[in-house]
């Protein structure tokens, strides 16, 4: 890939800001490479799915376990909080338009509450404590 093609977007506060930046910085482009964490890959493409973009898009993440996420910098602790907030984005995107809807399967949603009850809650909204919470 020429390196001429290659952007990194860093000025992004969410995933549909990312996209809408990035398109403005390779307006022509009839194909992209969406690289992202391995946890927000289905976010994502749910996001891309919502604009009906007249793109080829594919959504891909550098290969490494769960276990290999946490750094000196970025914690298990914060991974997780991240993780409740993509969850509950997952659940309340599509009302709003950002995403189109995902299925959250029962023991997701059981993993949800059991970390928000434990205090996972940094990445989310003040007042939300269910995935009802929207």
């Amino acid at each position: 890939m020429p390196a001429e093609n290659i952007a990194i977007e860093e000025e992004a506060r969410n995933i549909g800001e990312n996209i809408g930046l990035t398109r403005k910085i390779f307006p022509q482009a009839q194909r992209i490479i969406w690289v992202t964490k391995p946890q927000t890959q289905r976010r994502v493409r749910a996001s891309l799915d919502a604009r009906a973009l007249d793109i080829v898009s594919t959504v891909t993440a550098p290969d490494h376990s769960f276990d290999a996420q946490p750094t000196d910098s970025h914690s298990m602790h914060d991974l997780l909080c991240e993780l409740v907030g993509d969850t509950w984005r997952v659940a309340a995107y599509p009302d709003l338009g950002f995403m189109v809807e995902q299925e959250i399967p029962e023991q997701v949603r059981e993993a949800f509450n059991l970390l928000v009850s434990e205090g996972f809650t940094a990445h989310l909204p003040r007042n939300v404590l269910t995935l009802e919470d929207r």
